[in-house]
């Protein structure tokens, strides 16, 4: 359902429930029940107005968390006066399938958003490492590039137009890392001095790299080979631990300057 149609589900919701509403007994019980479905089922239609005209994806998950809290308690209230036995059982039963369809659907449309802002937020913190500018990549014959790989790769699986990253140190935090920027789609390599856990992962396992001796002038290097044979432009380092923090900053210049 498309904006327009859901506003207008939601209205004709709010006005049944007020009918409803309305032909409850004239007692305590019915006076409390009255008041406490017309003010959640109406909040239903009204917040989810407001939730269209959101000025942020925040506000609007916000908004449509609302919705969701007064579709259901619409549910229970017309539960409740089912239970009580002051209601007609036909048209409650009518009612509660309305409201909890309504807020199945808010509850999916909410779950959207928040993996689409999620996913936004991942990109936005990959931005937020240093960049590896290429604007001319010299190869340097280095021993190191005869155990650079643990595979025969001459060409790049991956695209050189395709932004990635070259994690640094592959253990815990390196896995971590390569899953986060993996699941948004965002091409990874792994460099290690050992053969480590993320490089078992899905989306690092064909593409990690061996440097037989970690030191920040062999790093450096090999970092600068590795972009040439594998064709990389405008990725970005990230350092898994302050070791690796320490060896790429000792040579952080040489590298941005070739890279």
């Amino acid at each position: 359902m498309n904006a327009n149609e859901l506003k207008r589900r939601t209205s004709d919701f709010a006005h049944m429930c007020v009918k409803f509403a309305l032909s409850l007994p004239k007692t305590q019980l019915g006076n409390h029940i009255r008041g406490q479905l017309i003010r959640s089922a109406t909040s239903v239609a009204a917040n989810y107005r407001a939730a269209c005209n959101a000025q942020s994806k925040l506000s609007f998950i916000s908004k449509m968390s609302i919705v969701v809290e007064e579709a259901d308690e619409s549910e229970f209230w017309l539960e409740f006066a089912l239970e009580e036995g002051i209601v007609n059982k036909v048209d409650a039963e009518k009612l509660l399938y309305e409201a909890h369809q309504i807020a199945s659907i808010f509850i999916t449309a909410r779950r959207t958003s928040q993996q689409k802002l999620k996913a936004k937020a991942k990109t936005i913190n990959l931005k937020s490492h240093f960049t590896l500018h290429q604007s001319s990549i010299a190869f340097h014959t280095s021993p190191i590039v005869n155990h650079t790989s643990h595979f025969t790769n001459p060409k790049s699986q991956m695209s050189s137009h395709i932004p990635g990253a070259i994690i640094i140190e592959g253990h815990v935090q390196g896995l971590s890392n390569a899953r986060a920027l993996g699941e948004v789609g965002i091409p990874v390599y792994v460099v290690d001095k050992v053969k480590c856990i993320a490089s078992h992962s899905k989306y690092c396992k064909k593409n990690s790299f061996y440097v037989p001796i970690f030191k920040p002038m062999n790093l450096q290097i090999f970092l600068i080979t590795l972009a040439k044979n594998e064709n990389i432009r405008d990725w970005v380092l990230i350092p898994s631990n302050d070791h690796a923090v320490y060896t790429l900053s000792r040579n952080k210049k040489k590298i941005t300057g070739f890279l």
